[in-house]
């Protein structure tokens, strides 16, 4: 099986926002003046590469080819963007996330996401 960028960047995306998403929710950490607004456009953007890898991966195969993972991996993805972007734009000073049940439902549901999605791929490439 090869590994592409479909899988690794979708992957890596998801790594750098668990690690704001611990420290920033979980961890409770006060961030230096001028990360907050950078971090903030580091999700989003994390958000929307998932986002928009996990819908390409489902546009891109027929209806036929459509298992319930890719559908999982779309849905999930679209879900997790938009609570990830609601906890973003709702985030007081000095803070990534503002709402920390939207950024856990966000981050849960774009996991879910990455994960489904490279069940989906290595399914399709096995057969």
């Amino acid at each position: 099986m090869k590994i592409g960028p479909g899988l690794v960047v979708p992957a890596l995306a998801e790594l750098v926002l668990l690690a704001l998403y611990v420290t920033d929710v979980l961890g409770d950490a006060a961030w230096p003046d001028g990360f907050v607004v950078p971090g903030r456009v580091v999700v989003v953007v994390a958000a929307v590469v998932i986002a928009g890898i996990c819908y390409q991966a489902w546009a891109s195969v027929t209806s036929q080819q459509r298992t319930p993972l890719v559908h999982a991996s779309a849905g999930a993805s679209l879900v997790g963007g938009a609570a990830l972007a609601s906890a973003v734009t709702a985030a007081g000073a000095g803070r990534i996330f503002g709402a920390p049940a939207l950024a856990t439902l966000g981050t849960a549901a774009l996991v879910a996401a990455v994960v489904c999605h490279q069940l989906s791929s290595a399914r399709r490439s096995l057969s």
